[in-house]
């Protein structure tokens, strides 16, 4: 009897804890409950204190750039516009009279003028031909330089294989054209001294583009040579020796290793010298003046002389939206290339 006494107690005693247990886990998830309320609007007032910080910043933030914003559009997005409405209207300078509006006229005109033609032509063979050896003579002299062996006076080479980028265009075209002067020319001078040809340059329309892309090489081919130099020296030593224990030859490594990795660097080169080039004008008016006739007149120079010489703002203003039409044709034909590439 005693001991069914002890047993009815002791399981009293363990449903007693137990319901105390229950009650206390209870009272513990309602606080944890509370509590997790009580944070959760803490962090909803935080996060609309931060909001609202935030958008006070970005408000004094856009505030403060108001000004840049208002030159910007006063000294790209008017002169646009502007643009844009002269290449819509009969602007003749040459006549005191109302600009009517005549839509794209002007764009039909141009394009219909044989000598805007002629132009293109003469702009595409010159960025052509100046691209091209820019690129080929910039290429070669990084891969030699960047060889130290070959060059330990290297810092001074480079040194003196930049100064032509310190000089200035118009100089650059007067001097170049005093060096291939059929008269006193230097250029004609060493010809002479190897009983080679003395070409007329500036009275043959062949020689005379040919000079204006050596002026342009000349000037140009330092920075080629700097980027590309830059872009080989990048390069990881590590893949040269492990393609020197493969046994790969110098062009080899050239081929198959370090043209791909600078192909990048490559395409940044073309693309700012192919703009560069179609928008050449200062060599073209320095050393040929356009000359011989139309034959080596680009497309800055044809616009140029729209506006100079025959005063046709609007026929102007549309040769050179459609130069800027050509040069995002190309950008975008290479940018497209680069995609498929996967390089950019």
């Amino acid at each position: 009897m005693r001991c069914l006494l002890i047993r009815e107690n002791g399981r009293r005693l363990k449903n007693k804890d137990r319901a105390t247990g229950q009650r206390e886990w209870g009272v513990l998830l309602l606080v944890r409950f509370r509590s997790s309320q009580v944070e959760n609007i803490a962090t909803m007032r935080n996060l609309k204190r931060g909001s609202c910080h935030m958008r006070r910043r970005t408000r004094e933030g856009l505030f403060l750039l108001l000004p840049s914003f208002i030159l910007l559009f006063c000294i790209t997005v008017f002169p646009l516009i502007l643009a844009i409405s002269i290449s819509l209207r009969e602007y003749d300078m040459s006549r005191h009279s109302e600009k009517p509006f005549v839509g794209v006229k002007n764009f039909q005109s141009v394009l219909g003028m044989e000598r805007f033609r002629n132009s293109v032509k003469v702009s595409v063979t010159y960025a052509a031909l100046a691209v091209t050896i820019t690129l080929v003579l910039g290429m070669a002299m990084a891969v030699v330089f960047s060889s130290r062996r070959v060059f330990p006076w290297i810092a001074w080479g480079r040194f003196l294989l930049l100064l032509p980028m310190s000089i200035a265009p118009v100089a650059v075209g007067l001097m170049w054209q005093w060096f291939f002067s059929t008269q006193y020319g230097i250029v004609n001078y060493i010809l002479g001294v190897f009983h080679l040809i003395q070409p007329e340059w500036s009275a043959k329309a062949i020689p005379a583009l040919f000079s204006i892309v050596i002026a342009d090489v000349w000037a140009w081919t330092p920075f080629v040579f700097l980027v590309l130099l830059a872009a080989i020296e990048s390069i990881p030593k590590d893949f040269y020796e492990a393609a020197d224990l493969d046994g790969a030859s110098s062009g080899q490594k050239f081929f198959h290793l370090t043209l791909p990795l600078i192909f990048p660097p490559i395409l940044i080169v073309v693309f700012f010298r192919v703009i560069l080039a179609f928008r050449g004008f200062d060599k073209f008016y320095i050393m040929t003046e356009g000359g011989p006739g139309i034959a080596t007149e680009s497309i800055s120079f044809y616009i140029s002389r729209l506006f100079f010489k025959f005063m046709k703002l609007g026929q102007a203003v549309s040769a050179s939206f459609l130069l800027l039409a050509m040069i995002l044709v190309f950008c975008e034909l290479l940018f497209f290339y680069a995609r498929r590439r996967n390089i950019w």
